[in-house]
């Protein structure tokens, strides 16, 4: 929902006029296929192989003029790597001279690549690779991802622009009694590249007196069944427990019931739920490999490395706090991203950012060069 909220963001901005085009269909929390708040989305042609796709920019023209939106663009924004709108981005950079920005959405990152690296170096090295040397501008939605960039030999400016949430949804969390029982809460992807399996052999390192383990999202490729298995494994008994996917209000009220959340990933450009976690007043352990090293620094959380033990050290520091302490940290934790997440200093931001992109002399604050 990240790419949601941005385009949303453009367009109360109102320097821009943002129009969505995807291969797929995206309804999703509430928000139809026509629009994205006020934003138009106007699917393309599917592709589930390699075949590019064809006259993406004559069909997105017919669309604007049958749908009343008779604008030329000016900037093209790829958001991800990996699928069919890599195909639209080049052919509408193709036939259009057009600015160019690519959000790589993690997708360069090193754990990312080494994960079927094969097609991946494949991929890089055909098409892909003259697709990324015509960009203009790049997106790094952290530091991390910036660096991982320049790693890889891209010497094009990189907007540092962060994802942003939508704060006012956010619930406060339940005041526990004195006695229990706490949640220690995960909510992401059930998937090897989260280290859940890590954070299981951590909880049972701890085995922490009235508190709880809840590690919710969407099941990919019956992982969470290994995760149920490990967990029998390891004698984790009534202290862990996979409630499921939580979207939408189901989310926020899933935060709420916490009074601490983890996220144990061993690689994340950004990784939002560490954001609405924070929205929601949680304090929040998360992992070197991803982008929270403020988290002790604004007193907010702990950054350790994605390992058994330093996972355990965390968890027992957090669940051996008082709640007024963990309160105070949740508290510091959503002022913070107040600040730094919303949605309107983002959009601003990136506005900024194609203005530049467009002509404009003011480099802005965002955009690096180094």
């Amino acid at each position: 929902m990240s790419v949601a909220g941005l385009v949303r963001a453009l367009g109360h901005d109102g320097r821009w006029t943002p129009i969505l085009l995807s291969p797929v269909s995206l309804p999703h929390e509430g928000i139809d296929n026509a629009h994205w708040g006020n934003v138009p989305l106007l699917a393309l042609p599917s592709s589930s192989s390699a075949s590019p796709l064809i006259g993406t920019w004559s069909l997105a023209r017919s669309q604007l003029i049958e749908s009343g939106l008779r604008v030329s663009p000016s900037i093209v924004h790829l958001h991800g790597l990996w699928d069919a709108g890599v195909f639209a981005a080049m052919d509408l950079v193709r036939c259009q001279s057009l600015g160019f920005v690519i959000s790589p959405r993690g997708m360069l990152e090193p754990w990312a690549l080494r994960h079927k690296w094969a097609r991946k170096k494949l991929f890089l090295l055909g098409f892909l690779k003259r697709l990324l040397a015509r960009c203009d501008l790049w997106h790094a939605t952290s530091d991390g991802e910036a660096e991982s960039l320049r790693a890889l030999g891209f010497r094009q400016p990189i907007a540092v622009i962060p994802n942003g949430v939508d704060c006012s949804q956010a619930l406060f969390p339940q005041d526990y009694s004195v006695v229990g029982p706490y949640r220690l809460l995960y909510l992401g992807r059930l998937h090897a590249k989260k280290g859940l399996e890590n954070l299981l052999r951590a909880w049972a390192i701890v085995r922490p007196l009235n508190w709880r383990l809840a590690i919710a999202g969407l099941d990919e490729g019956g992982y969470a069944s290994r995760l149920q298995s490990l967990a029998a494994a390891l004698d984790l008994g009534g202290s862990v427990e996979f409630p499921g996917p939580m979207l939408g209000p189901e989310k926020w009220r899933y935060l709420a019931s916490g009074s601490g959340f983890v996220h144990p990933s061993f690689s994340e450009n950004f990784g939002i739920v560490v954001a609405e976690a924070m929205a929601a007043g949680l304090p929040v352990i998360a992992t070197v490999g991803t982008p929270w090293q403020m988290l002790p620094t604004e007193r907010c959380g702990w950054w350790v490395h994605p390992t058994p033990e330093t996972l355990a050290g965390a968890i027992r520091a957090m669940t051996t706090s008082d709640q007024a302490s963990l309160r105070a940290m949740g508290a510091r934790a959503k002022a913070y991203a107040a600040v730094a997440f919303g949605w309107n200093a983002i959009g601003h931001d990136m506005a900024d950012s194609y203005q530049w992109l467009a002509g404009c002399p003011a480099v802005p604050r965002c955009v690096r060069f180094t």
